[in-house]
């Protein structure tokens, strides 16, 4: 895995760590069934280049299992498992709901979207789009959920999220912070990928969320904004460009 991967992983738990409640008190923000057949992260894509239109996913299940599923079109093709420990389920998911991502409105951010480009075009600026990019779904599925700033879980908590040509708005427009959040938290999910693949590589069944000791930082807190400033030749290719960087 490239040292920039687990930088970026590192940062996102380091960072929302250390983001301020807001008054919380100690319960729970989340709660969900440690089964084996509860799912309650997905990540799939729906691309252009696969026959079926189904790109990589990956799967977070209850128990700890991370399961990665990769096309036969693409490099290093096929089904990977490997295990998170209930501590570090327990906080990446803890660390997402407090980040607002459990909260994501995809109106609000295309209409944030839509904002940024008029602005950019009544600037005399280039305001691009792309129309034929791939689709990130985000799937959340818990047992419960209170929001920051709640006093009251939601039971039996879902949520889908999709976005299509998530990588392009979230670079080109860096000033939608609801976009820079989602962008943030896929990639994360992301990179649990390339640990899943690393683990098989090495024949081993656990991976583990990586302490940072790095004083320098690519993911960076401004208030409640969160951006990732990874850069993007680091993380797997799931939506752009997948038949050129991954086709055999």
């Amino acid at each position: 895995m490239h040292s920039g991967s687990l930088l970026l992983l590192a940062l996102f738990v380091e960072v929302i760590a250390g983001t301020p409640c807001r008054g919380l008190d100690q319960t729970p923000m989340v709660t969900y069934p440690a089964a084996a057949d509860f799912r309650v992260l997905a990540l799939q894509s729906r691309v252009n280049w696969a026959i079926d239109g189904k790109g990589p996913s990956i799967h977070v299940y209850g128990d700890g299992r991370v399961h990665l599923h990769r096309p036969a079109v693409m490099k290093d093709s096929g089904d990977f498992e490997a295990w998170l420990t209930t501590g570090d389920l327990d906080a990446l998911l803890r660390r997402l709901a407090e980040s607002g991502l459990f909260e994501f409105s995809p109106e609000a951010a295309r209409a944030d979207l839509v904002e940024a480009m008029k602005r950019r075009r009544d600037a005399g600026e280039s305001a691009p789009m792309i129309t034929d990019a791939g689709t990130a779904v985000l799937i959340i599925q818990l047992g419960s959920y209170r929001a920051v700033g709640s006093t009251e879980p939601v039971q039996d908590f879902s949520k889908v999220i999709e976005w299509s040509g998530l990588d392009f708005d979230a670079e080109t427009y860096p000033e939608v912070v609801a976009l820079q959040l989602l962008d943030c938290a896929v990639s994360v999910i992301r990179l649990l990928g390339e640990l899943v693949q690393d683990a098989a590589i090495r024949n081993e069944t656990m991976i583990r969320l990586p302490a940072s000791p790095v004083a320098s930082r690519q993911l960076l807190t401004r208030g409640d904004e969160i951006s990732c400033k990874a850069p993007k030749q680091l993380i797997n290719c799931f939506e752009r460009d997948c038949d050129r960087k991954n086709a055999v």
